[in-house]
Order: C-alpha cells, then sequence, then structure tokens
C-alpha cells in the first residue's frame, strides 16, 4: 500500500511495470484501476507512444467509458 500511497499520473505507468514484472495481480489489479480513473490525465502528460501502450492494456468496458467521456 506504500507504492499507491506514492503512485501519480507520471508515475502509474512505471508501477504498472513493476507489478507486471514482480507477478503481484493484487497491485496490478489497483494500478491499473488508477489509470482507468486518470487515463485522460495520463495521456496529457505522458508521450503518444505510452498513452496507446496505456490503451491497449484496459478492458473493453473502461475504454467505452473513457470514449464516453471524451465525446
Amino acid at each position: 500500500d506504500y507504492l499507491l500511497s506514492r503512485m501519480d499520473v507520471t508515475s502509474c505507468i512505471s508501477y504498472r511495470n513493476f507489478a507486471s514484472c514482480m507477478g503481484d495481480s493484487r497491485l496490478l489489479n489497483k494500478v491499473d484501476a488508477y489509470i482507468q480513473e486518470h487515463l485522460l490525465q495520463i495521456s496529457e502528460d505522458e508521450i503518444e507512444v505510452v498513452s496507446i501502450t496505456v490503451w491497449v492494456s484496459l478492458e473493453a468496458d473502461a475504454k467505452m467509458d473513457i470514449l464516453k467521456q471524451v465525446v
């Protein structure tokens, strides 16, 4: 939970990579939820390639929710 308390839109992609490499599904799920909630901010702060990586990692339902917000 320490990592989650330190996470922000500029660090969440690195946290996701760390959780994935460590095989920590609990942390990975929480980071993914954070990414879904903050995707618009993340995409504004990160380069386009990272935004695409985040987008690809999301489930279809999460993508639809975000698209509804954007459109």
